[in-house]
């Protein structure tokens, strides 16, 4: 975990970068309110811009909760706010343990709901909102390599596409093409690409 200080205007704001299973996070304490609704996307793009600025796949904005431990608001690198994050989660987790915003068993507020964690050293566990919706084999055009697409919301939507060869695979070009299609508009969807390797492995 790594502290930093960056300014929005003339202010200083104190921040920290976590990684979580290779997607790495800007983390702001903003239990005081120092940042308001309408500064978020701004520093959030400016903070995650990578080979100019601290780089980062989101940034998470930790806030006071009346019914948990506390809240969070998590920010895609696009300045777009979405309900959940599990690798997310597994990082603010761990830093609300370090910072002792929690103890090492804690709840959060999400978007998608009350999500639960436990933190033992660097070892974080977390139980994520009960996935729903579901389907096989969604409506979604057939690109070269696909084998199937499929559909389900873990607090976020994710399409996961099985395809024959991931190494040769394009995978930023269709995951792009995933995330923005129309028919997850306007949101979008995380886009998942992955190989059966065995039966029970991908």
């Amino acid at each position: 975990m790594v502290k930093k200080k960056e300014s929005i205007g003339m202010q200083a704001i104190e921040f920290w970068k976590m990684n979580g299973s290779g997607n790495d996070f800007v983390l702001v304490d903003n239990r005081d309110e120092t940042i308001t609704d309408d500064q978020m996307g701004y520093l959030v793009e400016r903070i995650c811009r990578r080979r100019e600025s601290v780089g980062a796949d989101g940034l998470i904005f930790i806030a006071n909760s009346d019914t948990s431990d506390f809240a969070w608001r998590f920010f895609n690198a696009d300045g777009s706010e979405v309900e959940m994050c599990g690798n997310g989660s597994r990082c603010v987790a761990r830093f609300a343990c370090l910072m002792g915003i929690a103890g090492p068993s804690m709840t959060i507020d999400t978007m998608a709901g009350q999500i639960s964690a436990d933190v033992s050293g660097r070892m974080v566990k977390v139980l994520m909102p009960k996935p729903s919706d579901f389907k096989r084999d969604i409506n979604l055009p057939v690109k070269t390599g696909w084998i199937s697409s499929d559909f389900i919301n873990t607090g976020v939507p994710h399409v996961a596409v099985q395809v024959e060869d991931l190494r040769e695979h394009p995978v930023f070009e269709h995951g792009k093409e995933i995330r923005y299609h129309s028919m997850f508009v306007p949101e979008g969807t995380n886009g998942n690409l992955y190989k059966v390797l065995e039966p029970g492995r991908t």
